[in-house]
């Protein structure tokens, strides 16, 4: 089990000790507790997620598009897992850079939600 689902597991095993709890007489005070717990464990895996992932500690799934940097520069990448393992960009073999030449990846962040999407006639005003 990696880091991320052991988080997951506390944040659930947190969220669901604070369910049952709540209604058998336990204090204001204990669902606090429990609800700062699920906080914590929420947190640590919302960072654990975030986070550059060195090359030498994990690798992404094969197929994957990854942010990965060179320590100077980021990139959208595809993940191979081949004979010859690396990154590739597009979907053309002739971009393909093989791991040596990078240091670090990260999942892609999910893009905002626009609630509102903005008047954008009344913005450039």
């Amino acid at each position: 089990m990696d880091k991320i689902e052991e988080l997951i597991e506390e944040f659930g095993n947190a969220i669901v000790c604070n369910t049952m709890q709540y209604g058998s007489g336990q204090s204001q005070r204990e669902i606090y507790k429990r609800e700062d717990a699920a906080n914590v464990a929420r947190q640590a895996l919302l960072d654990a997620y975030s986070r550059w992932i060195p090359i030498s500690e994990r690798l992404p799934e094969d197929e994957n598009i990854v942010l990965a940097t060179d320590g100077e520069s980021v990139m959208e990448v595809k993940y191979y897992d081949g004979e010859v393992k690396g990154f590739y960009i597009g979907d053309i073999c002739e971009n393909f850079y093989p791991l040596h030449e990078w240091t670090h990846w990260m999942p892609k962040p999910e893009p905002p939600k626009i609630v509102n999407e903005p008047n954008l006639s009344e913005i450039a005003t």
